[in-house]
C-alpha cells in the first residue's frame, strides 16, 4: 500500500521577526567600544577649551596689568574677590562667575624680583588632569606648569 504522503509544512519566520541574542549582543558590544573610544577624547577636549579660556583670561589680565603699570608706575596684585573699587580686572576667566571655570588673581612676584606681577588662573572644582590646579604667567613671560600642552 502506497499511500501518498502529504509533505511536511515548516512554518516560515516572517521577515519582521526581531533580532538574534547574538545580533544584539554584538551591538552592544560595539556600542560600548566606541564608547570607551570617545568618553576620554571628549573629555581632553572639553579639558583643552576650558584651559583655552583660562589662557585667555590671564592674557587679557595681564595686558591690564601692563596698562596699570603705564599709568601709575606700579603693578596692582589683587587677591581673588572682592577686587579694589575703580579697578579694570576681572576675577573670573569666562563671561560671568557662574559660568567660569577658572578664578583669576594677581600677585606680586616672589624670590626678590621687584616691579614683577604674577597672574594665576585657578581651576574651580576638580583639577585639570593634565595641567593640574592652576595656570599663571609672570609679568617677565615665565608661564607655569610647563607641562607640554598647558600653554
Amino acid at each position: 500500500m502506497n499511500a501518498h504522503v502529504a509533505p511536511r509544512v515548516f512554518p516560515r519566520r516572517s521577515a519582521a521577526g526581531g533580532f538574534t541574542l547574538i545580533e544584539l549582543m554584538i551591538t552592544v558590544a560595539i556600542v560600548a567600544i566606541l564608547a570607551a573610544i570617545a568618553v576620554p577624547s571628549y573629555r581632553d577636549s572639553v579639558w583643552k577649551a576650558k584651559r583655552g579660556e583660562a589662557k585667555s583670561a590671564i592674557t587679557r589680565t595681564m595686558q591690564s596689568e601692563e596698562r596699570w603699570y603705564t599709568q601709575n608706575n606700579a603693578y596692582l596684585p589683587f587677591p581673588i574677590p572682592p577686587l579694589p573699587a575703580g579697578t579694570p580686572f576681572s576675577t573670573y576667566s569666562a563671561d560671568n562667575s557662574g559660568n567660569s571655570r577658572y578664578s583669576i588673581k594677581a600677585e606680586a612676584c616672589t624670590g626678590g624680583i621687584t616691579r614683577c606681577v604674577v597672574v594665576t588662573a585657578t581651576v574651580v572644582g576638580a583639577a585639570d588632569p593634565k595641567c593640574g590646579a592652576f595656570l599663571s604667567m609672570d609679568s617677565t613671560g615665565v608661564k607655569l606648569p610647563t607641562t607640554t600642552g598647558c600653554w
